[in-house]
């Protein structure tokens, strides 16, 4: 190769990379960028899952409307959903999946007595099915221990506040919440 090849290649090279990091950061590749998008207002509306409005379903798909606490499959209210399945003890939640019609909060209780006690640790989640929703712990699950995952509004300032960022309710009052084991 000569020295003008050479130069012409280095000159892609660059300019490929230059325009593949813009294209990733303004989100044409990997979909667009949640926080970017709520930040300058842009809001997402959940699909309709085809789900019962309030409930709980349960791996059967049978809908219960009596609870909104549920022990395996989904619980939902309107359009808000969350899953929760059983898993290793540890300092990371993981939830299969989350839905909010309105920006809000993931937060991991541990049980007191049959009953959300203690939060261990909260998630920030923007409008829309969320998928895989990580929650980072202040303290670890311990095996063979139940825990909640609860929905919880946010006050608008996206910070963790338990006094202000209160659970949310289905429309007989019962707070969004799904137990599971950590194993």
């Amino acid at each position: 190769m000569d020295t003008k090849s050479v130069q012409f290649l280095i000159i892609g090279l660059v300019i490929g990379f230059i325009v593949g990091a813009l294209a990733v950061d303004r989100g044409f590749i990997l979909g667009g960028n949640p926080l970017e998008d709520e930040l300058n207002g842009a809001t997402t509306t959940p699909r309709d899952l085809g789900l019962p409005s309030a409930g709980t379903v349960s791996s059967s798909g049978a809908s219960t409307d009596e609870d909104t606490t549920a022990t395996s499959g989904i619980v939902l209210a309107g359009k808000n959903a969350v899953d929760a399945e059983n898993q290793p003890a540890g300092s990371m939640v993981t939830l299969p999946l989350v839905v909010l019609n309105q920006m809000g909060w993931v937060v991991i209780h541990e049980d007191a007595g049959g009953k959300p006690g203690n939060a261990l640790g909260a998630t920030l989640v923007f409008a829309g099915e969320r998928s895989g929703v990580l929650v980072e712990l202040l303290r670890s699950t311990v095996k063979g221990r139940t825990y909640y995952a609860m929905l919880h509004n946010d006050d608008g300032d996206k910070v963790f506040d338990l006094k202000k960022d209160l659970p949310i309710a289905d429309s007989t009052g019962a707070v969004i919440q799904i137990s599971f084991v950590a194993e």
